[in-house]
């Protein structure tokens, strides 16, 4: 049997036919193990500091991110981006303002947690993703998103609640995505706190066992 964590894997592999004949139980990336809190976050006051977060890869889109900030600062709307990962590619760097911060290394597991929480909003303008654990350890520490509508990321980021989904992939959309998110208090504490709920309920490791237990009795019967 084959455990998925999204739709669009899942259907990766009904596509492939060397793989379509094999038992598949479709799951949901779960949120993370981290420090519980029921208490959503609030708005940032001050300029609010938007991450970015994990191995630098090219799907990632690092310089979509960049973009989009410049994007938001030519309209007159103050943000920091803080890129945090390895391999940070030298061009994106230069491209980064005073504003901005860059740390290119290698982000040990104990100290992810801290990192995203110094984050008042994650930002993910993949190019691909099949699903992203950057998005389940903010989700769970109650971190607001902005996510492009691809793969698997768009499944998850609708089904944990805590994020604003740009229209499409352009840095426009992915500017007014984030506009939209750190300019209306309502809304980023609406998000944090479906994250901090669904962590606990419907994207818990809880969930992603029942369904492993649920799929193999169905095989073994």
């Amino acid at each position: 049997m084959l455990v998925t964590l999204s739709g669009a894997v899942t259907a990766e592999i009904q596509s492939d036919a060397r793989l379509r004949s094999l038992p598949v139980c479709q799951s949901v990336h779960p949120a993370f193990d981290v420090a519980v809190s029921t208490r959503p976050r609030v708005a940032p006051v001050r300029v609010p500091v938007v991450g970015f977060f994990g191995r630098m890869s090219p799907y990632k889109g690092l310089d979509l991110a960049i973009d989009a900030v410049e994007t938001l600062r030519a309209d007159g709307f103050p943000v920091s981006l803080h890129v945090v990962g390895s391999g940070i590619p030298a061009e994106a760097r230069a491209r980064l303002s005073n504003l901005d911060r860059a740390e290119d290394r290698w982000v040990p597991q104990r100290e992810v947690e801290a990192a995203i929480k110094e984050f008042d909003a994650v930002l993910l303008p993949y190019i691909e993703a099949s699903q992203s654990g950057v998005l389940a350890y903010a989700s769970a520490l109650g971190v607001p998103a902005v996510v492009t509508p691809v793969g698997g990321l768009l499944e998850q980021a609708e089904a944990f609640g805590s994020a604003v989904v740009s229209e499409d992939m352009a840095p426009a959309s992915v500017a007014d995505a984030l506009r939209r998110l750190l300019s209306n208090k309502d809304l980023y504490e609406e998000l944090s706190l479906a994250g901090l709920e669904s962590s606990q309920r419907t994207m818990s490791w809880k969930r992603v066992a029942h369904d492993i237990a649920d799929s193999a009795a169905t095989l073994v019967r």
